[in-house]
């Protein structure tokens, strides 16, 4: 019988899947397990990444495409950096408006309470 078996390596978090086979040796009689290694799994995709043929393992992505892409995701972070700017001097343009309007209404409500004191000292 034959299963998929994953193991998590403790130093570095990674997950690694094999192919679990089990059988019975003739001559001492005990179970045998072997175990084939297919590859690492991806954390996002939870999807094995099969392993490299012996002698053939390149790269997946190219220098130009990795450097066009951290290129793509640098354009990406400028704009929503700008786009949070804008949002942010609006929310301290309103701040502003409603700390200014706040003091209003504290310099009314002083001068409601120091009339409110006159008319109680004049009865």
């Amino acid at each position: 019988m034959s299963c998929i078996v994953y193991q998590t390596d403790k130093k570095t978090g990674n997950v690694y899947a094999y192919n679990s086979t089990s059988c019975r040796d003739p001559e001492t009689r005990k179970v045998i397990t072997r175990k084939e290694y297919l590859g690492c799994v991806d954390p996002a995709t939870n999807t094995i990444m099969p392993k490299a043929e012996k002698g053939k393992r390149t790269r997946s992505i190219s220098t130009n495409e990795r450097e066009a892409v951290v290129q793509e995701i640098r354009e990406e972070v400028r704009k929503d950096m700008d786009k949070l700017t804008t949002e942010l001097n609006q929310v301290r343009d309103e701040l502003s408006r409603v700390s200014a309007r706040l003091d209003l209404l504290l310099d009314f409500r002083k001068s409601v309470s120091e009339a409110l004191q006159k008319v109680k000292n004049v009865d």
